[in-house]
């Protein structure tokens, strides 16, 4: 994994907002993070954050320094560990609902349900997104339910 790291001081919000956002995760990134901070001067300013593969890593940095104002990444290899997870469905009076299953070090299991999945039960539904979310949390649990489907 690596890190890509800049700091940016003189882009609008509106040329970091969803689409930039967007555009790197469909190029590969895996989670991109952006933080409004206060830079040199007491401007403000933002640090944004990409976790990228190694494969990925250049071309990512690349279409950073292309995309925005900033005129350099720092680059940093960085270790990850990561609970063991599945996917899979869980039944609701709004229908299925994706639920993310992660196994913790203790041996417990927490379950999250994906926001589109709910979102989507939700629009067809015509109820608030939380109301679906609160649905899929007092589901039976999804080991019951024969794995995914």
């Amino acid at each position: 994994m690596f890190e890509l790291r800049c700091n940016i001081d003189d882009c609008t919000a509106e040329m970091l907002g969803g689409g930039f956002v967007s555009d790197l995760l469909e190029r590969g990134a895996l989670d991109v993070v952006i933080f409004p901070v206060t830079m040199k001067k007491g401007r403000p300013g933002y640090v944004l954050e990409v976790l990228a593969g190694n494969e990925g890593a250049e071309n990512l940095a690349s279409y950073v320094l292309e995309h925005t104002s900033t005129i350099g990444i720092r680059l940093r290899q960085v270790p990850r560990l990561m609970l063991r997870r599945r996917r899979c469905k869980v039944h609701t009076p709004f229908g299925k609902v994706e639920v993310k299953v992660s196994m913790l070090p203790s041996g417990s299991e927490r379950v999250n349900p994906e926001y589109e999945s709910c979102r989507e039960r939700a629009r067809v539904a015509g109820v608030p997104i939380q109301e679906v979310y609160a649905a899929a949390l007092r589901a039976e649990r999804p080991e019951n339910l024969g794995g995914s489907d």
